[in-house]
């Protein structure tokens, strides 16, 4: 294998395991905390005791992915749009900007020659953006 990318695999799995670890602490704390308390019904004389004494703790654990990747994937997304698994007619103007229409298949016809019909095929095929703003085609984002 790639020795740097053997590193990173490594660096990633011992992340990994720790951030499995906290949470893991967290879990037994907040049961600790927890044992012999119900949340249906009254409370009882050990809830009570426990709000009494501020022993409720309560662990929220954030996870997202870094603002760098975020914006690729927002970015990538504006571009190709995705998937929706609908079948019927494209809408080609449902967007204020521009629209990205990609279709597993496609049934085309018309009174044009073959080729045309062939080349406009093709397009859907492979992916095609319809631009409504003239000013501003091959810009991206802000679609609304």
């Amino acid at each position: 294998g790639h020795p740097a990318l053997s590193r990173k695999i490594g660096v990633f799995q011992q992340r990994r395991l720790s951030d499995q670890q906290s949470a893991e602490r967290e879990r037994m704390a907040i049961a600790q905390h927890t044992e012999g308390t119900s949340l249906s019904g009254a409370s009882s004389g050990a809830d009570n005791a426990i709000l009494a004494n501020d022993s409720y703790h309560i662990a929220i654990r954030f996870y997202s992915i870094r603002q760098e990747w975020r914006n690729r994937l927002d970015n990538y997304f504006d571009m190709y749009g995705y998937k929706v698994n609908r079948v019927g007619r494209p809408h080609i103007t449902l967007r204020p900007r521009y629209n990205y229409i990609k279709c597993a298949s496609v049934n085309i016809y018309g009174a044009i020659p073959s080729d045309y019909l062939q080349q406009i095929r093709a397009m859907f095929l492979n992916g095609v953006t319809f631009w409504q703003d003239h000013e501003n085609v091959g810009t991206y984002g802000n679609n609304g």
